[in-house]
């Protein structure tokens, strides 16, 4: 199914997957608008994309997200289709040894950047998809800013999709991919991110365990626009590719089905 006539915004889109997402949508049809805060990173992007326009946006601010798709819709005329990928990884470090303040900066840019650009595209967008990440199914120590974060962004797309029923909204997971934030970890050293966490992605940068390209993520993101009928639920780029999803899977529940308001 081809997105031809579709318009995309695509936040975080200077560089990574949020780049590759953009020029994913592109290639399938879509007209497509970038955000993000680096001018020069969206110029670079631009110019890959025929057609495509920017705005310099700080998802974490309100009134530029508010411009941003102001701008969107007297451009395009319309939105059909949101994908978050603005992200930070924020602090490093135990959680008592963290500067508070950069703490809640993550969690502004995450997930209430999130939040931001979801109210201003609602109701009338068809499709949304946010880039979770990693840290949302297991603990991930010493990045806890981000993994509060990304796990607060997957219960917004559920409830948010019990609200809006006739919008589809979803949030991935894109596997390990090698952007800026895998040199952040190594960068700060296995003495503050931890030795497992810092191996690990060591290992991704040096390509000497499985590292998926931006594109995974990407084409994932267009087939969630263009055909896959589901709305509310977590999914990885990598492993749920062509799984059909149940109801009660793919969520924040309890796999056993339990509820804590029930004996």
């Amino acid at each position: 199914m081809s997105l031809q006539g579709k318009t995309a915004v695509v936040t975080g889109a200077g560089r990574g997957i949020g780049k590759a997402v953009a020029k994913a949508l592109a290639a399938a049809g879509a007209q497509v608008m970038l955000a993000a805060r680096t001018e020069s990173e969206l110029k670079e992007t631009q110019s890959e994309i025929p057609g495509s326009k920017y705005v310099v946006t700080d998802v974490s601010q309100p009134e530029q997200v508010k411009k941003l798709i102001q701008e969107t819709k007297e451009i395009f005329k319309k939105i059909d289709i949101l994908v978050t990928c603005a992200g930070v990884y924020g602090p490093k470090g135990l959680f008592h040894e963290q500067n508070l303040q950069e703490w809640k900066q993550a969690q502004d840019i995450n997930l209430l950047g999130t939040a931001n650009c979801i109210h201003e595209a609602l109701p009338e967008v068809e499709s949304i998809v946010c880039v979770a990440g990693a840290g949302v199914p297991n603990p991930l120590p010493r990045v806890s800013s981000y993994s509060v974060s990304k796990a607060a962004i997957v219960q917004l797309v559920t409830t948010l999709a019990a609200e809006y029923p006739k919008v589809k909204i979803n949030a991935i997971a894109p596997g390990p991919v090698a952007t800026k934030l895998m040199q952040e970890v190594l960068d700060a050293g296995p003495e503050v991110v931890g030795k497992e966490f810092h191996e690990k992605n060591s290992l991704w940068m040096e390509g000497k365990d499985r590292v998926v390209p931006p594109e995974v993520a990407a084409d994932f993101i267009v087939k969630l626009c263009q055909e896959r009928p589901c709305t509310g639920k977590y999914l990885s780029a990598v492993w749920d590719k062509e799984l059909q999803v149940p109801d009660e899977m793919f969520t924040l529940k309890r796999i056993d089905g339990k509820n804590f308001d029930k004996k």
